[in-house]
């Protein structure tokens, strides 16, 4: 299994950060590649809640189910991919994990946090080589939008 995970302090509000976050159906404003995220059953916002996710991953159109594993409101959750991976995906996504923690000085850390496995013997050699890099930066990226998205 591969564990990524990045950061990034942030100076919004956390409550922002949080509202535009945990409202999956505004995930297209920030996370690259997504195009349109709707809710399918049980709550929104909390665990069991489950999400369509409409996406662009390596120029293959997708549509994934998500359910939410973890809810911490206004601090931390977690996704799970309820549908299977496609076959010609390198990987398989075990979880997703969002968390915000308060620094000292009033900054907001954000964490990102994304677990898969290479599926074959060849993934294995490309996620050494480039996936895991490919991976990072989506995650980077995110959080930039994030952070841009909350501050318009």
């Amino acid at each position: 299994m591969t564990i990524l995970s990045t950061e990034k302090i942030l100076p919004q509000p956390r409550d922002k950060l949080w509202e535009i976050a945990s409202h999956f159906d505004q995930a297209a404003r920030w996370i690259d590649g997504v195009e349109k995220v709707e809710h399918v059953s049980g709550e929104a916002a909390n665990i069991g809640g489950v999400w369509r996710v409409h996406m662009r991953w390596g120029g293959a159109y997708q549509i994934i189910d998500i359910e939410i594993t973890e809810w911490m409101e206004g601090e931390r959750f977690g996704l799970r991919p309820l549908s299977p991976p496609a076959a010609d995906d390198d990987a398989e996504l075990y979880q997703i994990i969002f968390n915000l923690k308060t620094l000292t000085d009033g900054q907001i850390q954000v964490t990102l946090q994304c677990e898969y496995k290479p599926r074959n013997r060849l993934a294995k050699i490309k996620n050494l080589a480039f996936l895991r890099r490919q991976y990072l930066h989506r995650l980077e990226a995110s959080l930039e939008a994030l952070g841009r998205v909350v501050s318009e």
